[in-house]
């Protein structure tokens, strides 16, 4: 067996406790025999590599037993991974942990952070691996609004009510929002027309082709424009 002080034991990084429930419950059955197994086997050329982004980290370890062989005949022996010594078996393992989320707690701050409804939007997209807001948006279109029932129209009219709140009843933030209301309406109507009336398009197409269709990429416009003013 290697040298415990040149080659520290597997029982060093995890301990039966930390495995698996599946392992656990053999763990119980031979009452401690795992941290007595994991004693036995003992680790080398361990490192840790950790990408820029903090969200991926490589680990690569050689693990090393005694020697795994069968004798064969006139003093010969079939051994498996065979080590740098005669009587060690080694196993390199190689692995990848990923934590997309990594990448935003390391680099959070609080301060900093606009807690604007964006900003969040741009973290969803940012941690699902989605290339760009427009195709944030299609995809819960897909999933949520285009399974042929009338889901997108409470959707819209939601989205309205909660605009409605926004109106402090001074004259320049009313007429803003009024028009974004409006402008919501045109386009839940404008869809169900397009959806039921001429049977040809869905919600995906129309979400992800609108600027081709005249009212809709109009009322689309309008509401960035107001959207501009309130924000001014």
């Amino acid at each position: 067996m290697p040298n415990q002080k040149l080659y520290p034991p597997v029982s060093d990084l995890i301990s039966a406790s930390a495995l698996p429930g599946d392992f656990q419950s053999f763990e119980n059955l031979i009452q401690g025999g795992l941290d007595l197994i994991l004693d036995k086997i003992f680790y080398k050329d361990f490192t840790v590599q950790v990408s820029s982004s903090g969200d991926r980290r490589y680990y690569s370890l050689t693990l090393s037993t005694k020697a795994l062989r069968i004798p064969l005949f006139s003093g010969m022996n079939l051994v498996f991974f065979y080590g740098e010594d005669s009587d060690l078996s080694d196993f390199p393992i190689l692995f990848e942990w990923v934590w997309p989320l990594a990448k935003y707690i390391k680099s959070f701050e609080q301060d900093g952070f606009s807690y604007a409804p964006e900003a969040f939007v741009d973290i969803l997209i940012e941690l699902s691996e989605i290339r760009d807001r427009k195709d944030f948006f299609t995809q819960i279109t897909t999933t949520f609004l285009n399974n042929g029932d009338t889901a997108y129209l409470d959707f819209l009219s939601s989205i309205a009510n909660k605009v409605s709140t926004y109106d402090n009843s001074e004259p320049d933030v009313t007429i803003q929002i009024q028009n974004i209301v409006n402008q919501i309406g045109l386009i839940s109507n404008e869809i169900e027309s397009q959806v039921n009336l001429t049977n040809v398009y869905t919600i995906e197409f129309l979400v992800e082709n609108y600027q081709n269709i005249s009212a809709l990429n109009a009322a689309v416009d309008s509401i960035k424009n107001s959207l501009e003013v309130l924000d001014n």
